[in-house]
């Protein structure tokens, strides 16, 4: 009996630690869409760029929740060709400084758009090219905020500069209140976390007297950019313990082996010779400090193989592996943070092994 393996997604967030003072007004102009100088239903500062052949339509309108916003319509959508948009532009505005980071806001609503989302960039007319800012966004049909962290990649004139809203398709989208600001720096914030601040261990239910609760199996150096899994298997046990009256005991047997299946590009069935528990949550960490992921184990033979892994947030992956007997041993890893989140594992490693079969038993991690 095969076990079917489920990817593990962990979303991340991008949070500013610390505004600067706001310059919307000098960086995005009419960003609230109140100013029409010329009475012409048409915002100052804005206008629609595409292809001829697309029939599309700017003017401003006026919300009964927002007031006066931008309204931006298609009725006839030419594809195929690298100006085949519907788009709000603002040109020769927008200046940005290399290596600054900035943040978009804007409010957005839609009705029938055709493409289902939106994209927003800053462009280098020059040379045509995304200078940081190139995102995506779905509006519905409710107003919504939405927010856009970006590093400037070079520095853009005001005068060379495309500031651009677009969608693809028929429909229509709403906008209002576009703020663009620069920030004094983003933390990339990555879910969900256990918090380190006032505890010495930050890892929740470490002895399993709550049984599995917190913890799940992680099968490193799979095929497929899809292997990495986060599925709970093993068992609680109650017959071994080092400390209170339970462990965690995870087995590997050649008939039992679980199996990873993956079929994009080319269809995968690999065998799970390699069987680590970890975890649920990342830890925050601050960088350059030093910090140690141990566990206590034990095998059921003289010899087994155990591998300690701490894999840090879009970064590299630490790894050490220890040979156990059947007596309780601690194994631990130290390492100083690269980055500002980290988990850990801990588990059998039989890929070397002639027979993929043993047990091990784990507490106080």
């Amino acid at each position: 009996m095969t076990t079917s393996i489920r990817i593990l997604c962990i979303a991340t967030f991008l949070l500013p630690a610390v505004a600067a003072k706001a310059q919307a007004d000098a960086l995005v102009f009419n960003g609230s869409f109140e100013q029409d100088a010329e009475k012409n239903g048409i915002p100052d500062g804005w206008a629609t760029a595409g292809r001829p052949g697309i029939e599309q339509r700017l003017s401003l309108v006026t919300d009964p929740q927002r007031g006066q916003v931008a309204r931006l319509s298609c009725t006839r959508f030419e594809p195929g060709f690298p100006d085949s948009h519907v788009m709000l532009a603002q040109l020769d505005r927008v200046g940005v400084r290399a290596g600054q980071w900035y943040r978009l806001r804007l409010w957005a609503k839609a009705e029938d758009l055709e493409s289902a989302n939106a994209r927003v960039a800053l462009v280098n007319r020059q040379r045509w090219t995304a200078t940081g800012l190139d995102d995506s966004f779905a509006p519905g049909e409710i107003w919504e905020q939405f927010e856009f962290f970006f590093r400037a990649k070079e520095d853009l004139k005001p005068q060379e500069s495309r500031f651009q809203i677009w969608f693809s398709g028929t429909g229509t989208l709403y906008v209002d209140d576009v703020a663009l600001e620069p920030i004094a720096e983003v933390r990339r914030q990555w879910h969900p976390q256990l918090p380190m601040a006032g505890v010495t261990n930050a890892l929740p239910n470490s002895g399993f007297e709550c049984g599995g609760a917190g913890w799940g199996c992680w099968g490193p150096d799979l095929p497929g950019w899809g292997g990495e899994v986060f599925q709970l298997l093993g068992q609680w046990d109650d017959q071994r313990a080092f400390e209170g009256r339970h462990s965690w005991k995870l087995s590997l047997s050649p008939e039992t082996l679980p199996t990873c299946y993956f079929d994009y590009f080319d269809p995968l069935q690999a065998p799970v010779k390699a069987l680590l528990l970890g975890h649920e949550g990342w830890v925050p960490v601050e960088r350059g400090q030093s910090y140690e992921f141990s566990a206590y184990v034990a095998a059921d033979r003289p010899s087994a193989a155990v591998r300690v892994v701490v894999q840090q947030a879009d970064g590299r992956r630490l790894q050490q592996t220890f040979t156990v007997g059947q007596d309780w041993t601690r194994v631990q890893l130290v390492f100083a943070a690269e980055t500002d989140f980290a988990c850990g594992s801990v588990g059998l490693d039989l890929r070397q092994a002639q027979k993929p079969q043993g047990m091990l038993w784990l507490d106080g991690i």
